[in-house]
């Protein structure tokens, strides 16, 4: 009669046991450090840094093309009397400057 209980009793402790340990693997499957909601969120964050990279990447492209256009070699007159105007701020009384950044 004890044998009976005791094996009843050991098969429903490994019963529990290997419950709770699925619950416990289940639940930092799920929620843990490195879990599917981990995943998702860093996921998120990925693409939201790849987004802000293209958006400073375009920007970076659009100020070299303005440097290239004040290359000693390369001078573009325009720009050079735009940039000057506005360092130095310097013109011409008759004349009117609309800044438009």
């Amino acid at each position: 009669m004890r044998k009976i209980i005791s094996k009843y009793l050991l098969g429903s402790l490994r019963a529990i046991a290997l419950g709770g340990i699925g619950v416990y693997l289940g639940y930092h499957l799920i929620q843990g450090e490195n879990g599917a909601i981990a995943y998702l969120l860093v996921s998120k964050e990925i693409q939201d840094t790849a987004k802000i990279l293209a958006l400073k990447t375009e920007k970076r492209q659009q100020l070299e093309h303005r440097v290239s256009l004040l290359r000693p070699d390369t001078v573009d007159l325009d720009m050079l009397t735009e940039r000057s105007r506005r360092v130095l701020n310097y013109g011409r009384y008759d004349e009117v400057v609309v800044f438009y950044e």
